[in-house]
């Protein structure tokens, strides 16, 4: 279980105290105290926290097209007449001030349409330090964040501020678009009109997102934690292929598409081509930079669109396709190149995306799109289990894409109205096993879900009740069930073989909850683990107990026993025990022996029985699939196998996991000095 959020900052005085939510149903009109700040954070699928230092500032460069309502000495002040259908509403608080009247003046205005956009903070500001929390619901996710350095051969600082962008970001794969721009250095060209809009003056200096960071060092992380956590109104997705040759001609193009809140009017395509690698002791002549620097990474080699830019327009909505052409210099190595495509605003020189493709990865081919993952559960969405019992199960979390990037969440509401991921007491989440265990104060309805989010933010959610019922009152009961006088772990085998031969007796149902099944078998042996077996009425023994009065057990009742051990899930020391007792009553084959598979014929799968013989020294066997020309097609045990009955599934496979087409196959079961073979055939 985990969450993503951004990097929390201090405010001052000012705060903002309405949110912006993406899922209306759970979040509108939610109350949170600051003691459940971070399990409201986990649900917010996904939260952002962004830096309030100035209202105008704050609302131009992180939520374009945002509403804002200064909240000064306990009055709404707007110049506004009704709320804005769509896109985020902020209101900017003083600290101390109650949120509850902003919420309930809001709620006042004509317009209407604001449902999942705004939730209530009560309890003041002080406590929050400032924290705020914004998602604009018509945004996309920040696919890189863009670094603009200004560095160069001969800047003595300029080293180390590289390494230290390398260690910080680029080797940690972190989703950095990245130009370096070599100012009056050898071999290189100054992008004078570049420099001089961004209002570079010195080296090195670092521009994150168009805004300027005076030198890399610590501060960046923060910086970048900002603009990464920042919604866009745009995503750029990147087709084409690199020259074949010097004298050839590259080709891009770059598809726009502009969400709904798609507001500046000066929007500007760069396109830039930078190259890693460069060793410019290998140059004719050689260049050995002063300050030390050996490899140049990531340097501007040409601005494709310019030094301004390609200016474009799109509407909300829209899609757009830009097409440009680009060429490399002979000494310039393609596989090392990469394009660097950004859109910035160039009245407020925000960038609004950036996203970058090295050479060798440009394809003409259009990617897959996003798929999202799915999340079920094996029963539905209702599920009940009684005080003292354990309700566990695995949800299914599939992904069509990738499931290696799955993040999963699991969250508890009390009422409905919101949800956190404070679970109750006994409760708990281990991705994907859902396991609670109710104590006798804990009767009541809980309400659960689980969310799945892949990689791109695609997303699907279930939710689910838990009933867990009030414990009946236990009548004492004898515990002796395989009636030796003695309570021992070989009464749990009893109680088991009695469930299996006799599951109509009303004495098994141990807990009274009308059914007789696992449930009664695991209260079953806490009772006689704990000693409340005091002398009562108990289960019929005469169905484990047999002519000469002893409890053994057949083959067949063994393996059933053994197999039903697990769906218990005992402590591993007590399945132990229990086995341990298994083997010592029961009554072991007394020779090898290869069944006849079940079905046969057979399509897709079957199942094979054989026996160990237990009056032997052990020794290895192997149980193996052969087609009609004696070769190997799939191994389904070998080694040293524990004497009794075996059973061993096959789903018509071979060691590569290919499917098998239809045919006649051979089982051979070879034990020392036993060899036995069965013919099994595969229909389809």
């Amino acid at each position: 279980m985990r969450f993503h959020a951004g990097k929390a900052t201090t405010l001052g005085l000012l705060a903002a105290a309405v949110l912006c939510l993406r899922t209306a149903a759970l979040f509108a009109y939610v109350d949170i105290s600051p003691d459940s700040l971070s399990s409201w954070l986990s649900s917010a699928n996904p939260p952002y926290l962004l830096d309030v230092r100035e209202q105008d500032e704050f609302v131009g460069r992180h939520i374009p097209g945002a509403v804002l309502f200064p909240y000064n000495t306990g009055v709404l002040q707007t110049r506004y007449g009704k709320l804005p259908a769509s896109g985020p509403i902020v209101v900017i608080c003083k600290a101390g001030t109650r949120s509850a009247s902003a919420a309930q003046f809001l709620e006042g205005l004509p317009g209407g349409g604001f449902n999942g956009r705004l939730s209530r903070l009560n309890g003041g500001m002080d406590a929050w330090k400032g924290l705020v929390v914004l998602d604009d619901t018509n945004g996309a996710d920040r696919q890189k964040v863009l670094f603009e350095m200004f560095t160069a051969s001969w800047c003595s600082f300029c080293f180390s501020s590289n390494k230290y962008l390398d260690d910080t970001f680029l080797d940690t794969d972190a989703p950095i678009a990245m130009i370096r721009y070599h100012v009056a250095d050898v071999g290189f060209d100054t992008p004078t009109t570049r420099v001089n809009f961004l209002g570079q003056k010195t080296t090195p200096d670092l521009f994150i997102d168009g805004a300027k960071e005076i030198y890399p060092d610590y501060f960046t992380v923060s910086s970048f934690n900002e603009f990464r956590q920042t919604k866009s109104p745009l995503t750029i997705s990147l087709l084409g292929r690199k020259p074949a040759s010097a004298a050839d001609s590259g080709l891009l193009k770059v598809k726009l598409s502009a969400g709904a809140t798609i507001g500046p009017d000066s929007l500007n395509l760069f396109v830039v081509l930078t190259e890693s690698g460069i060793d410019p002791t290998k140059w004719d002549p050689p260049h050995i930079p002063e300050n030390g620097e050996k490899i140049f990474d990531n340097a501007m080699r040409a601005m494709v669109t310019g030094q301004s830019g390609q200016r474009f327009a799109i509407q909300p909505g829209e899609k757009l396709e830009i097409q440009t052409k680009f060429g490399l210099k002979p000494d310039w190595k393609a596989d090392s190149c990469e394009l660097v495509v950004f859109v910035e605003d160039m009245k407020t020189k925000k960038v609004q995306q950036a996203t970058n493709v090295r050479l060798p990865a440009l394809t003409l081919v259009e990617p897959q799109p996003n798929r999202a993952p799915k999340v079920t559960l094996p029963e539905g969405q209702s599920y009940r289990v009684t005080e003292g019992d354990t309700l566990r199960f695995s949800a299914a979390i599939t992904d069509p894409d990738s499931a290696e990037t799955l993040t999963v969440w699991a969250f508890y509401s009390a009422t409905g109205a919101s949800y956190g991921t404070a679970f109750p007491p006994h409760a708990s989440f281990k991705n994907p096993v859902f396991k609670f265990a109710p104590d006798t104060t804990q009767a009541g309805l809980y309400r659960f879900m689980l969310r799945v989010v892949d990689h791109a933010g695609a997303n699907d959610s279930v939710r689910f009740t838990v009933e867990v019922l009030d414990k009946p009152a236990v009548v004492a009961r004898r515990c002796d069930c395989d009636g030796d006088g003695a309570l021992t772990v070989r009464d749990i085998l009893a109680f088991l073989l009695l469930l299996r031969n006799d599951p109509a007796n009303q004495s098994l149902d141990w807990n009274g909850d009308g059914e007789r099944d696992f449930a009664d078998v695991l209260d079953f042996a806490r009772d006689l683990s704990a000693g409340r077996c005091p002398d009562a009425l108990g289960p019929s023994l005469a169905a484990v107990r047999n002519e000469r009065g002893e409890f053994r057990l057949s083959v067949e009742e063994a393996a059933w026993i053994g197999a039903a051990l697990p769906r218990l899930h005992l402590e591993q020391s007590l399945e132990s025990e229990i086995r341990a007792q298994l083997a010592a009553v029961a009554s072991l084959p007394r020779a090898y022996s290869l069944a006849q598979n079940v079905p046969n014929p057979f399509n897709p799968s079957t199942v094979i029985t054989f026996d160990i013989p237990g009056n032997d020294k052990p020794g290895a066997v192997s149980l193996k699939v052969y087609d009609l020309r004696a070769r190997l097609v799939k191994v389904l045990a070998q080694g040293v196998l524990e004497p009794g009955r075996h059973t061993v599934f096959w789903d018509g496979r071979d060691e590569s996991g290919s499917q098998l087409p239809s045919g006649v196959y051979l089982c051979r079961l070879t034990a020392p000095g036993w060899t036995q073979s069965r013919k099994m055939v595969l229909l389809k």
